[in-house]
């Protein structure tokens, strides 16, 4: 049984997304990164866990593919 907290994210099984957020972010997506980071987590993790997750690590990826390109030249 879910609790409450994640029902209130659910609407007949889909997840209702806030608007404004990346267009890459979607349902599905969200559901798989719950059942990926689920067993990591002792409290149910719910929609907007997930999508904290997935902006979280676009942050890092980001963050880093621009730290790429930024080499020093130690000659």
């Amino acid at each position: 049984m879910m609790s409450s907290r994640a029902n209130q994210y659910r609407v007949k099984d889909e997840v209702v997304l806030p608007a404004g957020l990346p267009s890459w972010i979607t349902g599905p997506l969200v559901e798989q990164t719950i059942r990926v980071w689920q067993p990591f987590y002792s409290q149910t993790l719910i929609p907007r866990d997930a999508i904290e997750i997935l902006l979280s690590t676009d942050s890092i990826i980001n963050a880093l593919s621009e730290g790429s390109s930024c080499r020093r030249n130690d000659s």
